[in-house]
């Protein structure tokens, strides 16, 4: 049963503005930061560019005389069929669901939205020039391409980004997956990071870990990861608002940098394959295998001090474990 506190949204004293993608933990990100804070403007990122609507005959073609590409949209598509037939078979069973948070912007949001249709036009200068006439003082952002120096330089406070792993041990995409496909659930987390010209290894504010339990599949311990990390960028902004910013410096230690072409179909089918067996295997050594991973965490979250965050959706039903 779901239910949303009433609360207005906070005033952290600081022009807060969002960056984030149409994914929906990120579209469930903006809009629970939405009801907590009060917004200077969103930045929504939909990563597709828009679609070919010539005739299929010209673009038949105009491939044609170009054999080498159109080889290369032959793979694409087969590659594309076989990754569509694993993820209905290992996705859709049990789904990542983030509710109607998870599908649209919240028709309540009333901030000034900025959407951006393709990939690779983040950085352009429209877009830079939305944002500064925002003047924000802090940017938070959750699944966006990598922002570049004209955007990193514009807030006072900096840039801060929800890292969906621990980035000392995992970085890059579907951290979560690839920590379960290692047989390492003690490596599921999110980081709270200032953004750097890197990837995932700028100073760390907060790291935390997810209570996982045994039946806990790889989608529910994404979603647990996203909720948690809502809740520690929330207070990493009450923080930084209140003048008090407490990183370390980049990454000593940085963790293996997993990339798109990485989460392969048989990385997928091996995950979904024994995901079970790897959680009974954890639940049965987590009291050795937490300690050494809490031991190494750099500014751990305590979840127990952060505040009832007004305008949060508070789920009421215990999830089995």
């Amino acid at each position: 049963m779901m239910s949303e506190a009433t609360a207005m949204p906070i005033d952290p004293g600081i022009k807060l503005l969002v960056i984030v993608s149409t994914d929906p933990s990120d579209l469930f990100f903006a809009n629970q930061l939405f009801r907590r804070f009060r917004l200077a403007g969103i930045v929504l990122e939909h990563q597709r560019d828009t679609p070919d609507t010539r005739p299929r005959w010209q673009k038949a073609l105009s491939l044609l005389n170009r054999p080498g590409e159109l080889f290369e949209r032959a793979q694409a598509w087969l590659s594309r069929l076989w990754h569509d037939r694993v993820d209905r078979r290992f996705y859709q069973e049990l789904p990542v669901d983030f509710g109607v948070d998870g599908t649209r912007l919240d028709d309540a949001v009333d901030c000034p939205v900025l959407r951006i249709e393709g990939t690779g036009r983040l950085n352009r200068s429209e877009t830079v020039d939305w944002i500064r006439e925002r003047a924000p003082d802090l940017i938070v952002v959750c699944g966006a391409a990598l922002l570049r120096e004209p955007i990193l330089v514009l807030p006072r406070l900096g840039v801060l980004n929800l890292h969906g792993g621990l980035s000392q041990f995992y970085r890059g995409l579907f951290t979560t997956d690839w920590a379960i496909h290692n047989r390492q659930p003690e490596y599921v987390g999110a980081t709270v990071h200032f953004v750097s010209e890197g990837i995932d290894d700028g100073g760390i504010v907060y790291q935390g870990r997810p209570d996982l339990g045994i039946n806990d599949h790889p989608n529910r311990c994404y979603e647990k990861v996203v909720r948690l990390g809502v809740d520690m960028m929330s207070t990493a902004i009450i923080t930084i608002a209140a003048g008090e910013p407490d990183a370390e410096q980049p990454l000593a230690t940085k963790g293996r940098l997993y990339r798109q072409r990485d989460f392969s179909s048989s990385v997928k089918r091996r995950l979904w394959r024994h995901w079970r067996r790897t959680m009974v295997e954890y639940d049965q050594q987590r009291e050795i295998r937490d300690p050494a991973v809490n031991a190494r965490l750099i500014h751990p979250y305590n979840a127990e001090a952060a505040p009832a965050w007004p305008g949060a959706i508070i789920n009421t039903e215990e999830v089995s474990s």
